[in-house]
């Protein structure tokens, strides 16, 4: 379906729901004109995912003492760390890495 949307349009196309879609098809997709990919809902579960695992390494009771503090057992900074490997993840994947 790509290579005949492609082959009658001239603009960059995009995923939306990208998430959703497996990572043998996405690796692909540049090949057919697909310039972004979006993937925004993996995202935030990762966020969320780190920002689980670190409450539950330093209890509930105690993960808001770290909120904001740079400190390695602050959930926000666990979260972030989950979602950057994310896309760092996708860009492998997407073989955009290294094309900035």
């Amino acid at each position: 379906h790509l290579k005949r949307i492609r082959d009658r349009v001239d603009v960059p196309l995009v995923f939306h729901g990208g998430t959703g879609i497996s990572e043998e098809s996405t690796s692909r997709a540049g090949e057919f004109g697909v310039a972004k990919i979006n993937v925004g809902t993996i995202l935030r579960i990762r966020f969320l995912d780190g920002m689980r695992e670190a409450m539950e390494r330093v209890g509930p009771e105690d993960a808001f003492l770290y909120l904001g503090s740079r400190d390695a057992r602050d959930p926000l900074l666990a979260g972030l760390e989950r979602m950057k490997q994310e896309v760092i993840h996708r860009m492998q994947v997407y073989g955009s890495a290294g094309r900035a």
